[in-house]
Order: C-alpha cells, then sequence, then structure tokens
C-alpha cells in the first residue's frame, strides 16, 4: 500500500500532547493493584481472551481468566492503538506502520505513522488516522493476508513494467526511422512499438491494482490540524470526536463531515464508541457519558455515570452489558444497554484507561497505575490479575 506524503502538523501534535497530558494526569489515586506497565487501552477478543495495550514498547498483552502475558511475537513498537474485530483480526495503530494480526501471524498492513484505527463491525469500511495527514477512509475488507500479498504482488508488476517501458522505448529511439529504413528494419518498428502498447496497457492494470487498497481522504468539514479522538459507525455513516472542537458526522452520501454537536456540554471529546444496538457513545472530559440514540440528531447525558466523571473508554458486551471508564471514578458498569448502573460498591476505583467485555460476559478494567481487574459476577466483585511474565 503506498503511503500518502508525510506532513508535520504541529497543531496535531499539540492537541495529541495536551490529550496525554488530561487523561493521564488525576488528582488521587485510591487504587493499589502493584507495580506494573501502565494500562491505556483493553480489547476483547474470542474465547474469553482481553487484549491489553500499555504505554511501553512492545505493550500488548494477552489476559483469560486472571491472568496476563506478553503476546507472543508483538512487533516491538510503541502502540498508539488497537482494534480487534468480530473476525479475529487485530490492528496495531503504531508510528512505524499498521500491523494486522491474523492465522497467528503478526504482518505489516500499511506504511505510515499512525494515530489510530477505527474498524467498524461488519469490516466492511474503516477510518484511518495518520500523524500529521489526518483522516483517511479504507476498505477493510481488503486488508486480509491474502489481499496483501496480492497488492503486493500488483505493486511487483507495476515497478517491472516500469523498467521494461523504459527499455522498451530506448530500443524505438535508436532503431533506424524514415526513407531510409528498410522493410525489415519498419517492421522491427512496428513489432517494439506493439510490445510498447501492450506493456502500456499492463502498466495501467497493474497500477490500478497496487492502489485499490489505497485510503482516500476524508477531511473536508473537520477542523483544521483536528485530532481524532475516537471514531464510529452511526447507521451506514461514521461519527468521529475531534478532541477540543466536538463531534462530528459523515452520511454515506457525502464527502464532507458536518457538525454533530448538539445536546454536548462541550468538545472535549475522549472517546466515541457503538454499541451493538445501534447507539454512539462519547465520553467527555470533565463532562461524563453522552448517547446518541439511533435516529437522533441530539447528544443525551448517561444519568448513571457522574456528571463531573471524566470518561476515558467505553466498552460493551454481546448481551447489553455497558463499561465506562473514569479518571476520577473508577468503572461504572450497566448491564442493560445502559437503562441503569447498579452500584455494588467494591469496583476499581483508580484512573481506569480501559474497559472491555469478554464474549463470556466477564468485565474487565485496566488501570494506568497498572493493575488489571476482572469480574465473572456481573460487577459484584473485581478481582486482580497476576502477570505471569513479571
Amino acid at each position: 500500500m503506498h503511503r500518502p506524503r508525510r506532513m508535520i502538523m504541529p497543531t496535531v501534535m499539540f492537541a495529541a500532547l495536551l490529550l496525554l497530558a488530561v487523561v493521564l494526569t488525576g488528582d488521587a489515586v485510591k487504587c493499589h493493584a502493584g507495580e506494573g506497565p501502565n494500562i491505556r487501552q483493553l480489547a476483547a477478543l474470542d474465547g474469553g481472551r482481553i487484549l491489553v495495550l500499555t504505554s511501553e514498547k512492545g505493550g500488548v498483552y494477552l489476559a483469560k481468566d486472571q491472568s496476563w502475558r506478553h503476546a507472543d511475537g508483538a512487533p516491538e513498537l510503541y502502540v498508539h492503538r488497537v482494534a480487534a474485530s468480530r473476525g479475529g483480526r487485530v490492528h496495531l495503530a503504531t508510528s512505524q506502520g499498521l500491523y494486522v494480526f491474523r492465522n497467528g501471524v503478526w504482518d505489516k498492513a500499511a506504511e505510515g505513522a499512525f494515530a489510530g484505527f477505527f474498524p467498524d463491525a461488519d469490516e466492511a469500511q474503516a477510518l484511518l488516522h495518520f500523524w500529521g495527514l489526518g483522516l483517511h477512509i479504507l476498505d477493510a475488507r481488503g486488508m486480509t493476508q491474502e489481499s496483501l500479498q496480492l497488492l503486493r504482488e500488483a505493486s511487483a508488476r507495476e515497478e517491472a513494467l516500469v523498467r521494461e517501458e523504459e527499455e522498451l522505448r530506448l530500443q524505438m529511439a535508436q532503431l533506424p526511422r524514415g526513407e531510409a529504413a528498410t522493410l525489415d528494419e519498419k517492421r522491427e518498428v512496428m513489432h517494439v512499438y506493439q510490445q510498447w502498447q501492450d506493456v502500456q496497457r499492463r502498466l495501467e492494470e497493474a497500477a490500478g491494482q497496487a492502489r485499490a487498497g489505497e485510503p482516500r481522504p476524508v477531511m473536508a468539514g473537520l477542523p483544521e490540524g483536528a485530532f481524532v479522538s475516537g471514531a464510529a459507525r452511526h447507521g451506514d455513516g461514521w461519527i468521529v470526536g475531534v478532541f477540543g472542537h466536538g463531534t462530528f458526522g459523515l452520511a454515506p452520501d457525502r464527502r464532507r463531515w458536518e457538525p454533530l454537536g448538539r445536546g454536548l456540554p462541550g468538545p472535549w471529546v475522549l472517546t466515541v464508541e457503538a454499541a451493538p444496538w445501534g447507539a454512539v457513545y462519547a465520553g467527555l472530559y470533565g463532562a461524563g457519558l453522552h448517547v446518541l440514540a439511533p435516529g437522533a440528531a441530539v447528544w443525551e447525558r448517561v444519568a448513571g455515570v457522574p456528571e463531573d466523571s471524566t470518561v476515558q473508554g467505553v466498552a460493551f458486551g454481546p448481551d447489553g452489558q455497558v463499561l465506562a471508564a473514569t479518571r476520577e471514578h473508577g468503572v461504572f458498569y450497566s448491564p442493560d444497554n445502559g437503562q441503569t448502573w447498579p452500584d455494588p460498591g467494591g469496583r476499581p476505583d483508580g484512573n481506569v484507561q480501559g474497559v472491555a467485555v469478554g464474549d463470556d460476559g466477564s468485565l474487565w478494567a485496566g488501570l494506568w497505575e497498572g493493575g488489571l481487574f476482572v469480574s465473572t459476577d456481573d460487577g459484584a466483585t473485581w478481582r486482580p490479575c497476576e502477570r505471569l511474565d513479571n
């Protein structure tokens, strides 16, 4: 896959650093889980497994039951965001490329400096966030091992045909022309010219195949230097959160983002996630959790999460479970599509960065202080997990 030309945008880097400072600093830490890497994000995999992303280099872990360990073969890079799909595919957005894991193999899917990768639930489309280059849209179904190999082969054919074309140009330039040329020489000129035409046709075909998987930029309507803090499908379109600017929507038949922030109390959006039932949730800095119902145009505050919370992550389960990660108040849980939020007590109450719901119904919370916690009884009790390769 070709890499868009890299540009440096100081505004984007400033927004990223400001977002990092906002999220990672907290007032009081009440949860003492022992020493360990700072947890940034969790993602649910199949079989009750959880992918754990930490702030360290190569900080990709796998958790199951009550333990977690390094993921074998994960690239030794700083990972900015992970994304897991229903089909078992895992993507890692890094400053040295986009990596994909499937069928037991890690592979670099695309070159570039990636801040985020946001696939939809059906793996039909994805939004790519490049550092300094903004948002691009991609046909995510092309991000398979087989299609990536075909793209590489097409790129190789294109390069070989370019060399062949240049050789034919040189041959034609050296062949005699005009009245002085013999009949055989004229036939040779025609033969080489026909070869050149055939190479042109094949070159155009190979170039089209090589670029079939390229992402397309979709920045029209977004603020200049926008730092995208989250993205989610909304119907057949998309919603993104832009830190410091609110939320924006992209309709399926449009090429321009439109503001979609009615009902939000502020522009400091930290996360945007789509629920399986069609609702979209947005977590804000110091302003709680908000939901946009299917077909709605106005956000509503989720009353079960404190209004002054800094909501840093939202996750959903197969049976209507919702988990919200907050910086000041720990983790909050709803068992019924966000309708009620019981407070049984005993939940992790530190600076919760990541949450996930396993396909077995287990609830997970990862703290910036380094602790990973799991609940197997709908949040009634939470237990710390042991890091096996400590």
